[in-house]
């Protein structure tokens, strides 16, 4: 599992942007090395996900991550809004199940955060 975080960077994260970064290279390297065994290796980097973790992160004063923080977080997507972990965990069984062609790959699951800004209506 790595993050949007490796490409795009986050402030104050140097070195979770710096790990998951080293997570997306070892992904590449594994890839090569274990396919002689038949092992496919890929990772998952995704964006702003509504998880407990996240909104540990982004609790101001000890207190709950608002609402209106939440929306303005999930404006930052493309889809105007914070991924789900059950989506999350989709992409893991696709890459499991489905993706048997696919090796040394990043399925970026990021609501098109990456993909630029836009005016959603």
């Amino acid at each position: 599992m790595t993050s949007t975080a490796a490409r795009i960077g986050a402030s104050l994260s140097t070195t979770y942007c710096a790990t998951k970064g080293g997570c997306l290279s070892l992904t590449k390297a594994l890839a090569i090395d274990e396919a002689k065994h038949g092992v496919r290796v890929n990772s998952i980097s995704p964006a702003c996900i509504d998880a407990p973790l996240m909104r540990r992160v982004e609790q101001v004063g000890g207190q709950e991550i608002s609402e209106d923080r939440m929306k303005c977080l999930g404006s930052l997507h493309t889809l105007n809004r914070i991924g789900q972990p059950r989506e999350i965990a989709k992409a893991c069984l696709f890459l499991a199940v489905d993706a048997t062609f696919t090796t040394g790959k990043e399925l970026m699951c990021t609501g098109g955060s990456e993909i630029g800004y836009g005016v959603k209506q």
